[in-house]
């Protein structure tokens, strides 16, 4: 059994190594969900990058919109004409079906060599001849493609008159929607709704639309069996919080650092990088808080050097504007990140701004634990930090629900002694560790964050 790949980058983890050859896909999807660029890439990609000619045989656009609205991808049809790697045909389906069983097809094929073809779109197919079933006229249309050798993709509109039955007749059904997502704005999802004869990645994942075309970011999957360190540890940079958990986290754990602003959540992650780069371990800052500039000017007044240790690529930035993001994007530029380059430790900052752009807390919960549990699974040791509203009243572990989900969890707050405000750290959890829960008092110093003192409150 041959697979073709789409030609769309991501989509290749969606579909078990490709289509089928010689099978034909439905791509369903309501208007500006972008059916037609995905189905012209799957076309001039296949001639570009697979030397598979293909045919774009569309019933509605005429060939020059075609022609200008490619070119804002980079995707020159015209050329690709002249090298006889692809053909534009427009036509209808009566004078498909009429013309001697399908010789105006059939030639096009034997000219080119096609391989693949884009059918734009099944509805005019469907009205072509009010005698016949509509049925009946997808069946000689597929039969016609199918035996000129050709893999297909046929658009299709989605609306609440869908009839239904066409489902059944193709041998893969993928659904592009543009919907809501949070408060936000709009979101792009794909999902794979049946993929006959081959395993499929189930639910939607997130797909853009940019200058390249479309890119499809899936979910995060987890491969393989996760590495035993056995009772391997990670230092966190702070020689008092290691010694509290036994020596500091265990390798390839997850640990969540939470309180509220000012603590310095963001400055233990630092050190927490900082020093296993200084013993040659890259690590990751994953920031969708503060532009990485930012972060590299204020960690300059302390001593443990981390703008040196990013110049030296040891550690590096990964930073998305909240207002723009997308989770889906994220997870696989930490994915192609992790694989780029072996990274030991990953600082992710913060939770609490990821999950103000999705709402449902469970879904949130849900796209997190995929996260950690991939991360584990390549042994990285992951720092996640999270900001809690309290400031003097009874903190909470966490307000989104992931201390669940986490090995370690390490709360940070102020108190206030006989008028004086005080910041102190407790190890709530650590799974594996017999670990102290002395509320400890700590100060930020030049060396960053420093423990001072036991300081035993009721």
């Amino acid at each position: 059994m041959e697979q073709v790949s789409l030609g769309i980058e991501g989509a290749e983890h969606l579909i078990e190594r490709g289509i089928i050859r010689g099978n034909a896909y439905l791509l369903k999807g309501a208007p500006g969900t972008g059916k037609t660029t995905f189905g012209i890439q799957f076309i001039y990609n296949g001639a570009l990058k697979f030397n598979e000619p293909g045919i774009i045989l569309t019933f509605e656009q005429f060939p020059q919109q075609l022609y200008t609205d490619s070119l804002k991808f980079g995707w020159d049809l015209k050329e690709m004409e002249t090298q006889n790697r692809l053909r534009v045909l427009f036509s209808s389906p009566s004078v498909l079906l009429d013309s001697s069983n399908g010789n105006i097809l059939r030639s096009v094929v034997n000219e080119i060599g096609a391989k693949r073809i884009y059918v734009d779109s099944l509805a005019h197919i469907k009205s072509a001849d009010s005698r016949d079933p509509s049925r009946v006229n997808i069946y000689r249309i597929l039969n016609l493609i199918k035996g000129c050798g050709l893999t297909a993709l046929f658009a299709d509109e989605e609306n609440a008159n869908s009839q239904g039955f066409e489902d059944f007749l193709f041998d893969g059904v993928i659904r592009l929607s543009y919907k809501p997502y949070g408060v936000w704005g709009r979101g792009r999802t794909i999902e794979v709704i049946k993929s006959r004869g081959q395993g499929h990645l189930s639910g939607e994942h997130s797909f853009h639309i940019c200058d390249k075309g479309i890119v499809v970011y899936p979910h995060l999957t987890v491969d393989g069996k996760k590495p035993d360190f056995g009772d391997e540890r990670v230092s966190l940079g702070v020689s008092k919080m290691d010694k509290l958990l036994g020596g500091g986290l265990l390798k390839g754990t997850s640990c969540v650092v939470s309180g509220a602003s000012g603590l310095g959540k963001s400055l233990l992650g630092m050190q927490f990088l900082a020093v296993g780069a200084q013993k040659g371990e890259n690590g990751l800052y994953v920031s969708i808080e503060e532009h990485p500039e930012d972060r590299i000017r204020f960690s300059r007044g302390f001593s443990f050097n981390f703008p040196n240790l990013v110049s030296k690529g040891l550690i590096s930035f990964l930073y998305r504007a909240p207002v723009d993001l997308d989770f889906y994007e994220l997870s696989c530029a930490i994915r192609k990140s992790c694989e780029e380059k072996p990274i030991s430790r990953l600082l992710f900052d913060s939770v609490s701004t990821l999950a103000v752009r999705i709402a449902q807390e469970q879904q949130f919960r849900d796209l997190m634990y995929l996260l950690v549990d991939y991360l584990k699974s390549r042994g990285i040791t992951i720092l996640l930090t999270d900001e809690t509203r309290e400031l003097f009243e009874q903190p909470f572990i966490s307000t989104h629900g992931i201390s669940s989900i986490v090995d370690t969890a390490i709360l940070m707050r102020y108190v206030e002694v006989n008028a004086r405000m005080y910041r102190v750290f407790t190890i709530l959890k650590s799974r594996g560790t017999p670990h102290s829960k002395d509320v400890v008092s700590y100060e930020i110093s030049k060396e960053g964050i420093v423990a001072v003192s036991y300081t035993h409150l009721t």
